[in-house]
């Protein structure tokens, strides 16, 4: 029994063993498996050496920013006292004083740091006030004079260099005093969205400046040049004469090239200084377009109050022609000829154009510039049209009956035409009005009468456009030709039905001459000389140039005006419509004149003893109808010596004209005569014929062709 019961002993102790050994292999597993677990862990923690030396970096970064953080620049104090004002130490203290803000904004507060923040936030609002105070007086000492050497030429100013003339005034004097302004500007546009001193003080300033510059320039001789006042001297016994106007001498001219210079040296500052440096910024960006504006409306309204002329005066063209003493109504004196009113309105015009290519060229949002300008050009280019109106609208508009009361009433002959029927001034002023106008402001005539939109056929439009307004000025200067050559021929009879005195035979004034002025012969002079001078002169030719009409080259090409392949008919020279006009008057003036030979003879019908002869009869005239023939041949005689003696004191310039002139004059001589020998059937009408009729009908013929 003992010894089984030792042997449950020592089962109970192998039992207890095993469960203890079992005890420890789960301790050790669990040693083993937090060892494993400990090591992959700091595997784990271990980093390679280039992303220690990342961290290393990071960290000495950390704390250079909190060095500099915590210690102010040296000058910060004196930029804070106003001591220091160069553009360098001011932006190196507003780049600390943000870098600072946003640094301790970025970061856990801590009571040094909070410190720090306060007096940085009061630093930044200081600094502010400063920089402001600086960029203004900067931009002030700028637009003064300097004794100082400028500084050297606005990069950008070659980009608008074509806006301005060269030698102009700079509206910057000192451009040195701007040195590091753009930078000041930058900080204070990016770092805290400060521009008011730009929008409201520089822009301002630079406002009254250009405006004080342009108005200086308008000074008392252009305010006498502008009323029309001339240079008299005091020992002067003569009224002043008006100067014809020269292309390019109004000193508006001058005065408006001068502004567009200092545009464009304003905007040129203003792009390098405030605009590059605040990138085109909205707040900014409309500054040039506002000076440009302003500049310009000075010398708009000026050239507007220049050519605004009061047209109703025209509504008397007659009384314009007599106060013009004959001359026309481009002559009519206000303060300037009226004609020079219109050149000086295109001369501003070509001006103004200039202007719309620098609306283009400013720096900025220049969208309403460019608008601005368009329209007041347009604005203008209606009003020199009104010009050009009233010019053309007054030829051919003269009255007879008021040109001869004003002859009456107030003794104004100075337009009567001379009795040699030379051409009358008012020919060679309309000429001289067209010559003028194609030879020097051809493109800005076409402009004006087409209008300044440009479509596909506007070269073969605008030209066509400036014939008819050609054709229309000189087509009215003829009617009012013969106005004036009727109303003369009426005058004269009348004063030579009332003359007591004798006549001055080599007069050539109308009222004292016993020449009668033949409506006829000046009006063919008048003729011919226009239709000769518009061919002669080059410059109708050149810019008149013939030139095909777009739908018809069109209907060519496309066979809609046509058989395909028909090439379309040349086009027509220049001015073919006047020159078939005047040609056609011409014509019907010289058949006028061989009708004036034929009232030289008596009707044969006015009669009854004239009436009374039987033209086919041979029985001997009776005394009252020889009496009647010898009265006739009597007068025709008188008419016929009257005529050749006013045709030797007229001249014809033109040798086809005046040959034509002699045949219908001998034409009409031999038929009159040939209708009275027919009626008298070769009877004798008087013993002495010669008494009445002392040349034939060829010795007639010779005095005729020796008068001309």
């Amino acid at each position: 029994m003992s010894a089984l019961t030792q042997l449950e002993d020592q089962l109970n102790d192998l039992n207890a063993l095993n469960r203890a050994s079992a005890r420890a292999i789960d301790t050790f597993a669990d040693t083993s498996n937090a060892i494993s677990v400990r090591a992959n862990a700091i595997i784990r923690d271990v980093k390679p050496w280039d992303v220690a030396q990342e961290n290393i970096a990071l960290t000495f970064e950390e704390m250079s920013k909190a060095a500099r953080c915590y210690h102010p620049p040296p000058i910060l104090p004196a930029v804070l006292s106003g001591k220091e004002t160069s553009p360098e130490a001011v932006t190196r203290c507003i780049d600390y004083l943000v870098y600072t803000d946003d640094y301790l904004a970025s970061h856990p507060p801590n009571p040094y740091g909070t410190n720090i923040e306060a007096k940085t936030e009061m630093h930044l609002q200081q600094i502010v006030r400063i920089t402001e105070d600086l960029v203004k007086t900067a931009f002030i000492n700028a637009l003064q004079r300097s004794k100082v050497t400028p500084g050297l030429p606005l990069t950008s100013r070659d980009a608008l260099s074509s806006g301005a003339g060269p030698g102009t005034n700079r509206i910057i004097r000192n451009e040195a005093a701007l040195k590091g302004v753009d930078q000041m500007v930058q900080r204070l546009g990016e770092n805290f969205n400060r521009t008011d001193i730009l929008e409201n003080d520089v822009r301002q300033l630079f406002q009254d400046k250009l405006v004080a510059a342009v108005q200086a320039q308008f000074d008392g001789t252009y305010r006498d040049e502008e009323m029309g006042k001339g240079q008299v001297t005091a020992r002067s016994s003569l009224l002043p004469v008006m100067k014809h106007y020269q292309r390019g001498d109004h000193r508006l001219l001058s005065i408006s090239q001068s502004a567009r210079a200092l545009v464009v040296d304003a905007c040129a500052c203003l792009q390098r200084y405030v605009l590059t440096p605040l990138e085109d910024n909205y707040a900014v960006a409309d500054i040039p377009t506002a000076l440009a504006t302003t500049v310009f409306d000075v010398v708009y309204n000026r050239a507007m109050k220049l050519i605004q002329l009061d047209v109703s005066t025209f509504a008397n063209p007659t009384k314009l022609f007599v106060d013009s003493r004959g001359q026309g109504v481009g002559l009519f004196s206000i303060v300037r000829y009226f004609r020079d009113y219109i050149f000086v309105g295109l001369d501003l015009l070509e001006e103004f154009w200039q202007w719309k290519t620098l609306s283009k060229q400013v720096p900025g949002e220049n969208s309403d510039f460019i608008d601005h300008v368009d329209d007041r050009v347009d604005n203008f280019i209606y009003q020199v049209r009104e010009l050009l109106d009233a010019y053309v609208n007054s030829k051919g508009a003269l009255e007879k009956a008021g040109l001869k009361q004003f002859a009456q009433s107030l003794h104004r002959t100075e337009w009567f035409p001379s009795v040699d029927c030379t051409v009358h001034e008012s020919t060679t002023n309309v000429l001289y009005f067209h010559k003028m106008l194609l030879t020097s402001y051809y493109g800005a005539v076409r402009i004006v009468l087409y209008g300044s939109v440009i479509g596909g056929n506007a070269d073969y439009e605008s030209s066509q456009e400036v014939e008819d307004y050609l054709t229309r000025g000189v087509m009215g200067t003829v009617d009012d030709l013969q106005v004036v050559a009727e109303a003369a021929c009426e005058l004269q009879s009348e004063v030579m039905g009332k003359r007591t005195h004798h006549t001055k035979p080599g007069s050539l004034q109308l009222l004292t001459s016993d020449v009668r002025l033949s409506v006829e012969i000046f009006l063919i002079n008048n003729l011919c000389f226009l239709a000769d001078n518009y061919r002669r002169e080059p410059c109708f030719a050149s810019q008149l140039a013939a030139q095909p009409d777009p739908s018809t080259v069109a209907g060519g090409k496309n066979g809609g005006g046509g058989r395909k392949g028909v090439a379309p008919p040349p086009p027509d020279p220049p001015l073919t419509r006047m020159f078939d006009m005047l040609e056609s008057e011409r014509m019907r003036y010289v058949d006028a004149f061989g009708a004036s030979w034929e009232a030289c003879f008596p009707s044969l019908t006015d009669s009854a003893d004239l009436q009374s002869i039987d033209p086919h009869s041979d029985a001997a005239l009776r005394k009252a109808q020889r009496e009647a023939v010898k009265s006739w041949h009597r007068r025709v005689c008188a008419n016929l010596t009257q005529k050749i003696h006013d045709c030797k004191a007229e001249a014809v310039m033109d040798s086809a004209s005046r040959a034509q002139l002699i045949d219908v004059s001998v034409t009409a001589m031999h038929d009159e005569f040939a209708l009275m020998e027919s009626l008298v059937h070769g009877r004798v009408w008087s013993s002495q014929p010669l008494k009445y009729m002392p040349l034939s009908p060829q010795e007639w013929e010779v005095q005729i062709r020796q008068a001309f």
